[in-house]
């Protein structure tokens, strides 16, 4: 069976921002743990690793449009 790449780029897109870069990563340290990131310019956007402020940001979102509509959230 064929082992997956320590590093792999999955897509790669020039925008006005800067390189757009998907890519995926194993980590050893943290048991072969399969990470995908999101990359434009020199920076992050988003990791699968650190998932807490997409969840905290849906939470809120999802409440907001609750409390418009009047519907009952369960957390």
């Amino acid at each position: 069976m064929a082992t997956k790449p320590m590093f792999e780029e999955l897509d790669f897109q020039e925008t006005d921002l800067g390189d757009l870069i998907l890519r995926r990563r194993t980590l050893l340290s943290l048991d072969n743990l399969h990470i995908y990131e999101v990359l434009l310019g020199d920076g992050y956007l988003m990791s699968s690793l650190f998932t807490v402020v997409e969840q905290e940001l849906s939470n809120l979102g999802i409440a907001a449009a609750s409390a418009s509509t009047g519907a009952e959230t369960s957390s």
